[in-house]
């Protein structure tokens, strides 16, 4: 089952691709995750079985607790990836075109009780592979889906670069806590608009400096085109190999007469 691409329009009226993830790989992610729960729930299990004198409410928590909500924890504060979507360069997002919400995450992680229940396995999976956008049940409800940054990354060079101005300089490293998708949007607000849709570019502008901290000290599209800059510029220097220094010549060992 091939991945399919699902179009997210942005806050900013920018429509933007995706690649969903395919329903073995959100099968795999599952898997990492169950692993990793049963997991803890064997330690918990063989610290209770060498005779820790613990409070019966603690134990509950510590048993259960973890277990329960870890998929609804991990997405709330992991930008909507587990440890196994992580393992796999997959993440939960909103197909509303903005930041996915909490309760969103809520949503999903609620119907974790429907799609993979006792007396209703597979029907999470039935879902994803006869829905559009590749939602199960959850998702569908929360309005979200589940997308494979592979795809994405693969092609990031294509989606970020621009041609940098002559001798162009870098000046805010903070461009760096952006998202591929982040400048993707940018390219598309700053040189695909017309003069008509500057409040467009104020919205941007407004929303990157929220995001990186970055003042904004000049008229919305040129601190947009800076911030595309800066991003291209900081990039590029990562992508350079190490630069290897030759080791200093070894000390002479015969003395000065």
């Amino acid at each position: 089952m091939e991945n399919q691409k699902v179009k997210i329009t942005t806050a900013y009226n920018v429509e933007i691709e995706y690649f969903t993830a395919s329903p073995w790989e959100r099968i795999l992610a599952y898997l990492i995750d169950a692993a990793i729960k049963v997991g803890y729930l064997i330690l918990v299990s063989m610290v209770i079985f060498n005779g820790f004198n613990i409070d019966s409410y603690i134990l509950i928590m510590l048993f259960f607790l973890p277990f329960v909500f870890y998929s609804l924890a991990f997405e709330l504060f992991n930008n909507g990836k587990t440890v196994g979507k992580l393992a796999l360069n997959l993440q939960v997002v909103s197909l509303t075109g903005k930041n996915t919400t909490t309760g969103q995450y809520i949503i999903r992680w609620f119907c974790r009780f429907l799609d993979f229940g006792i007396f209703t396995q597979g029907l999470g999976f039935i879902s994803v592979v006869s829905t559009t956008q590749s939602q199960r049940i959850g998702d569908i409800l929360a309005n979200t889906t589940v997308i494979t940054q592979k795809e994405r990354e693969a092609s990031r060079s294509n989606l970020a670069r621009v041609k940098l101005p002559k001798g162009y300089t870098g000046i805010f490293k903070e461009v760096m806590q952006l998202e591929d998708h982040h400048i993707q949007t940018l390219k598309q607000v700053v040189f695909n608009v017309t003069p008509a849709k500057q409040k467009i570019q104020l919205a941007a502008a407004e929303h990157i400096m929220h995001l990186t901290g970055i003042p904004k000290t000049m008229p919305a599209k040129k601190y947009l085109k800076m911030i595309v800059y800066d991003y291209n510029y900081f990039q590029r220097l990562e992508e350079l190999p190490p630069v290897k220094t030759p080791p200093p010549p070894p000390l002479s060992t015969t003395e000065e007469e």
